[in-house]
């Protein structure tokens, strides 16, 4: 869709660099087929330590996933200071319909935010391709959908952080807050887009 804006998208969309789990690299060699197209930092993500209950399987990964993602931020501080926009899915995973808990940003999203002066949100609406319940990437499904993106006000980083870091309630993670209420937002993003959106599936129903 940047591609299809000019020069200015073409500029845009050469700049981006996604952050991406592992998952998309080992899990599966065709899903690895299609991320190997799209310019990535690759992490180890807390959560794929939680699920490990052999003591000597999770210290192993443990020390893993600290040289993955001591390498992941040396390169992240990099493409930040060559001018790159960092892309990052904030719940982590992909929201799933009835499991509420994949549509909250995880804590770790305010680390990101403290190493950037300014964060862009964006909303999308719409779905092309569908999460399979047997958790195998390579069995999602797609369909056709109307897909609809807005862009957000800025964020002013530092500001934002600071501001919702000391407000946050006794008791609740302050980095989990600064992350509930970047989430906010991109939800009010989110129920403006789908307020658009909905007319144009109703068009699109009726075309022949």
């Amino acid at each position: 869709m940047l591609r299809q804006q000019g020069a200015d998208g073409e500029k845009v969309a050469d700049s981006i660099v996604a952050m991406a789990a592992m998952k998309l690299n080992e899990e599966d060699p065709f899903v690895r087929a299609f991320t190997d197209g799209y310019t990535r930092i690759v992490i180890y993500p807390a959560r794929g330590l939680e699920a490990i209950e052999d003591p000597e399987v999770y210290a192993r990964e443990r020390r893993r996933s600290s040289e993955i993602n001591r390498a992941a931020l040396h390169e992240l501080v990099r493409c930040k200071n060559q001018g790159y926009l960092v892309l990052v899915f904030p719940a982590g995973t992909r929201y799933r319909p009835g499991v509420p808990e994949s549509k909250r940003g995880i804590a770790q999203i305010d680390s990101y935010m403290k190493r950037f002066d300014w964060v862009c949100p964006v909303g999308i609406g719409g779905n092309l391709l569908h999460v399979n319940p047997s958790g195998k990437m390579r069995e999602d499904w797609t369909n056709e959908d109307v897909l609809v993106y807005k862009v957000g006000e800025l964020i002013d980083a530092p500001s934002f952080r600071a501001y919702h870091r000391a407000g946050a309630p006794e008791g609740v993670d302050p980095k989990q807050h600064v992350v509930d209420q970047l989430m906010a937002q991109l939800e009010e993003i989110h129920e403006e887009v789908e307020s658009y959106r909905r007319p144009l599936l109703e068009q699109a129903a009726e075309s022949p």
